[in-house]
């Protein structure tokens, strides 16, 4: 398996756990492995690279796995057919990746909803902070866990129509996150499993978003993606 762009080690733990490769390379900027090299897995690898200019080899990997690492790439036909190459012939491409707009695209009606949203939340569990429409990328609360965003702010290249050149789509299923992400930033971890009535702000959080997205009045922010190269 191949792992693209990490800025953690979680994606690689969770397959690790459940023991579902033979060898796994990371590639990408990991915290405990800065130069490369293996780890104390020995089945583990972590190699650097620069994914603008990523080459792979060919028909090596059966799984290739990229989490938020397409946002901020300049030269994603690269970096897509790249990945198409390096997947054997029966492998699959999963992505969890941002879609959604740049800083500037952010519209009127996405505003005033994030803005709404945030309205409805109790004091108490805003304590930690204002949501920040200035700042944009990939932050949606994970886990319970933060990711800061990449550092373009201008408008993405499109990245679905781009995946589509290189690979047929087995799914590209719209997961939200255009209103969460902004509403749910710096104040997530005020909502404690163990908290009902903040369980029950979430439930209403996801309903508005949910509602606002498959109405098509707002798109989807997030992907999951899973294709085969063409």
């Amino acid at each position: 398996m191949l792992v693209m762009g990490r800025r953690s080690e979680w994606l690689e733990q969770f397959l690790t756990r459940r023991n579902v490769y033979s060898r796994c390379d990371v590639v990408g900027y990991s915290p405990k492995h800065p130069s490369g090299g293996a780890s104390a897995n020995e089945r583990l690898h972590f190699l650097r690279a620069n994914l603008n200019a990523l080459e792979l080899p060919p028909e090596t990997y059966d799984a290739v796995w990229s989490d938020e690492s397409f946002f901020g790439v300049r030269d994603l036909q690269h970096l897509s057919s790249q990945i198409a190459r390096a997947l054997k012939p029966k492998g699959l491409f999963f992505g969890y990746e941002y879609v959604g707009p740049g800083q500037v695209a952010i519209g009127r009606v996405q505003r005033e909803a994030i803005a709404a949203a945030y309205s409805l939340i109790p004091l108490r569990y805003r304590s930690r902070g204002r949501t920040r429409l200035r700042r944009l990328g990939p932050a949606i609360a994970r886990n319970g866990k933060h990711h800061d965003e990449p550092g373009s702010i201008g408008s993405p290249p499109s990245i679905v129509p781009i995946l589509r050149d290189h690979f047929r789509l087995l799914q590209c299923r719209a997961l939200g996150g255009t209103i969460l992400q902004f509403v749910l930033r710096d104040i997530a971890g005020n909502f404690r499993s163990e908290d009902r009535t903040a369980a029950s702000v979430l439930e209403m959080l996801f309903a508005i978003e949910d509602a606002l997205v498959d109405s098509g009045e707002l798109p989807s922010d997030f992907a999951l993606i899973v294709g085969k190269a063409k």
